[in-house]
């Protein structure tokens, strides 16, 4: 069962990435919020489920100055880009629950991401973030999320 995560944001562009909020359908299940992440810099935020086999999801989201605001998918309650969403889902069938989390990212047109899942321990697990500058090829920059 993922009963945690933890979500590390690599900024790697010269500019800094502006914390907007977070929101969730369950109060109490983000344990760490991010924060505004400046250049060059590491972020995190950290989602703690409070029951067992419990369902949540939510969002947090940034804005980077100077971007182009053109994300085409922004859930509801998200206003700016760049954004993570996830979606945790739990199933049980008599006292075995089976439960796992869905991640979904955008960040504006111009601007690359890398995303790499980590596997840390049994119960948790971790995503890993890079968004990159506008002239950063799509794949240097997935290798390089994968580097760090």
């Amino acid at each position: 069962m993922a009963d945690t995560a933890d979500v590390i944001i690599f900024n790697l562009l010269d500019k800094e990435m502006d914390f907007v909020n977070c929101q969730t359908n369950e109060s109490g299940t983000i344990g760490v919020f991010p924060r505004t992440i400046p250049p060059q810099q590491v972020g995190r935020f950290f989602i703690n489920t409070t029951r067992i086999a419990q369902t949540v999801s939510g969002d947090c989201w940034w804005s980077i100055p100077g971007a182009t605001n053109d994300c085409k998918r922004l859930p509801s309650g998200v206003g700016t880009c760049p954004w993570i969403h996830w979606d945790k889902t739990a199933f049980c069938v008599g006292t075995t629950c089976t439960e796992n989390i869905e991640w979904d990212v955008e960040t504006p047109g111009e601007f690359g991401i890398g995303d790499v899942t980590i596997t840390k321990r049994l119960n948790h697990q971790s995503k890993q973030y890079c968004i990159c500058p506008p002239e950063t090829n799509l794949n240097d920059c997935q290798k390089r999320c994968v580097e760090l």
